[in-house]
């Protein structure tokens, strides 16, 4: 899994595609903030949208995420999967950075 960066107030599209599956889950969790977001989407045609729009993205912080499936079946998939090597099980992640055209919260 890779990592992403956009700029606060941005749209970050991302898509997950899988067979067989009904529902998928982007968990994010920020790592200065703690600040948690979840963002769903339904498969249509193998592919579920678990895009972040513009209010999703307003919080600067580098946000460590996964992604969790659920399958037709009732299985459930989280990735990066825990086939860590060592000790590293690190997640991917998003990062927000600063925009301009965004006041500083305080």
């Amino acid at each position: 899994m890779k990592d992403y960066r956009v700029r606060q107030g941005a749209t970050l599209p991302l898509s997950v595609e899988a067979e067989d599956a009904s529902n998928a889950t982007l968990t994010m969790l920020g790592q200065s903030t703690s600040q948690l977001i979840s963002k769903s989407g339904s498969f249509t045609d193998g592919v579920a949208d678990v895009s972040l729009d513009p209010a999703d993205t307003l919080v600067e912080d580098t946000y460590d995420y996964m992604i969790t499936v659920t399958y037709d079946n009732g299985t459930v998939a989280k990735f990066p999967d825990a086939n860590c090597e060592g000790d590293d099980c690190s997640f991917p992640t998003i990062t927000i950075c600063e925009a301009l055209d965004i006041p500083e919260s305080s």
